[in-house]
């Protein structure tokens, strides 16, 4: 089975996804959907993205709509719901993301997500993220270069109306080569830890 079509909102974007709070506005899409007799299936889905938003502020990364960009998932599935999303890649203005990640637990309340690679303006991560039944966020992350100036600002600039986001707890352990923070400060080889939780740094 294979459909194109217009999402009008990638926040909700339907077949079997869960919302996405950092995503927002329309894409266009391609599903191409396979149904197997012992109740597999698996789904290929390729979006255009010149539409949509993204804003992730732990990654620094803000996609305005009218910037050009492509993604694409592969998805696995079964008689419970989505159990896998085997691949998903991210191409859109000078960031390039790729990943996957696969359900855990009998009851699929948690989600361990692999970042293969993560590229933006000279910034470099990889790692894991696992995603716990409580809603709390761990990441164990690796990266040549990070700048996380975009991160501090978001962080203590207020947000206009309509664009709060409002974060779970998350714990971040990272090792950098290089963090910097604007064009003349950085630090290198970089082994940092930070607890964000009820809206405020918990510990770093």
């Amino acid at each position: 089975l294979v459909f194109t079509g217009r999402i009008p909102d990638m926040r909700t974007p339907g077949f079997g996804l869960p919302d996405f709070r950092f995503l927002s506005g329309p894409a266009d899409a391609k599903v191409e959907f396979t149904q197997q007799r012992d109740d597999n299936g698996r789904m290929e889905i390729d979006l255009g993205i010149a539409g949509t938003a993204i804003k992730l502020p732990a990654l620094g990364w803000t996609k305005a709509p009218g910037v050009a960009g492509t993604a694409k998932l592969a998805l696995a599935l079964d008689a419970k719901g989505l159990k896998s999303i085997d691949t998903l890649s991210v191409t859109a203005g000078k960031a390039t993301l790729l990943g996957n990640a696969h359900a855990d637990g009998p009851k699929r309340d948690a989600w361990v997500a692999t970042l293969e690679r993560y590229e933006n303006a000279g910034d470099e991560l990889h790692g894991r993220i696992d995603l716990r039944p409580d809603g709390s966020v761990q990441a164990d992350v690796i990266g040549k270069r990070f700048d996380v100036s975009d991160l501090v600002d978001s962080a203590t600039t207020p947000a206009k109306p309509g664009d709060e986001i409002t974060l779970p707890p998350i714990s971040v352990k990272a090792r950098i080569g290089n963090l910097r923070w604007g064009p003349d400060r950085h630090i290198g080889n970089a082994d940092i830890f930070v607890k964000y939780a009820d809206d405020h740094v918990q510990g770093l």
